[in-house]
């Protein structure tokens, strides 16, 4: 009964923070990005944009936000989220890995950045994001929907000995072909399950292997950093069929990896 009243109460409050009240636009042109919902709370108006997927997925999400205020849009400044996952009323929360601040981009009218849920919204874990727009108007706790996404991927451990979490997501590839793709990760670290710090300096080692067929590749290019704790390479699959990709990952003098390393699985067409 307590997961019933749980579920109705979330439900009826994303509802209630969802509108689609006219206000003034002043870009139009969103490139790749689509609107995926609208959240509302008396003259405070949010638009959540993405070029990942038509809802907030699990996993690495390229989204953006337009803010309106008094019915005018806001074109300067910043927006900052907070996620917060509660699994029931009066838990602890956790969040996930968001970029620190989402920055106005003229280019294509909205305030870009990325999240990376490390969990959906589920009957075991409800999330709420807390909205900042440039320190000047807040929006606490409202409900926001994470689905789960068949091409996404996390992967998040235990570093015992330095005392800390990390999160790696993949960027891409989502679909990955025979030859080189583009292998592009996200690295985080945190050591509350709160604030997640982007890791940009460390060192990433890949091993493709193709377990059926028993061997790896050639020709792959380790994901070196290029800032805001994002790791570009490239992963070359010989062959059709189901690949792993292994992650050695080595930071500040140390293994990251050393009990067991993070793996990604690719469907190769």
């Amino acid at each position: 009964m307590k997961s019933i009243i749980i579920i109705i109460f979330a439900v009826l409050l994303f509802a209630g923070c969802n509108s689609n009240n006219p206000v003034t636009n002043t870009t139009t042109n969103t490139g790749n990005y689509s609107k995926i919902s609208t959240i509302e709370q008396g003259s405070v108006k949010y638009e959540i944009w993405s070029a990942s997927a038509p809802t907030l997925i699990y996993g690495y999400n390229d989204i953006g936000f337009k803010v309106f205020i008094n019915g005018t849009e806001k074109t300067t400044g910043f927006i900052k989220i907070l996620p917060k996952m509660y699994h029931f009323v009066g838990s602890l929360w956790h969040s996930s890995p968001v970029s620190s601040s989402f920055n106005y981009n003229s280019d294509n009218g909205l305030f870009t950045g990325y999240a990376s849920f490390i969990m959906v919204t589920d009957s075991n874990g409800f999330w709420y994001n807390d909205f900042n727009y440039n320190n000047e108007s807040y929006l606490d706790s409202m409900a926001i929907i994470v689905n789960s996404n068949s091409t996404s991927q996390v992967r998040v451990w235990d570093d015992i000995v330095g005392g800390h979490s990390y999160v790696l997501t993949l960027i891409e590839p989502n679909n990955a072909k025979v030859g080189l793709n583009n292998l592009t990760y996200l690295l985080h670290q945190t050591n509350n399950d709160k604030d997640y710090v982007e890791i940009s300096t460390a060192e990433v080692l890949i091993r493709p292997w193709m377990p059926s067929h028993g061997h790896g590749s050639s020709s792959n290019v380790n994901p070196a950093p290029v800032g805001g704790g994002k790791y570009t390479g490239k992963a070359n699959f010989t062959m059709s069929g189901g690949w792993y990709v292994y992650d050695s990952i080595n930071y500040n003098g140390g293994a990251l990896t050393s009990s067991s390393s993070p793996d990604f699985y690719f469907d190769v067409h």
